[in-house]
């Protein structure tokens, strides 16, 4: 009988590149960061038949920070 082989093959759903990027600054109790996620394009199964395209622009993330106290003044 014959067999499917699957040597050499890349893994399935293992992306071919992956790159994550930050930037965060903060001053006076404020903060700020930038985040930039990307990944390239994988296997969608073994034999490496079926295609799954990257991630195009990639996903960026903005965060804010804020550390302090409020003052509630109740009357």
């Amino acid at each position: 009988p014959a067999l499917d082989t699957l040597d050499g093959n890349r893994l399935a759903g293992v992306p071919d590149r992956t790159w994550r990027v930050a930037m965060q600054a903060s001053a006076r109790g404020l903060g700020l960061e930038v985040e930039h996620s990307w990944q390239g394009g994988a296997w969608g199964n073994d034999a490496n038949t079926v295609r799954v395209p990257d991630w195009g622009p990639g996903q960026l993330n903005l965060r804010a920070t804020w550390s302090g106290s409020c003052v509630y003044v109740v009357r």
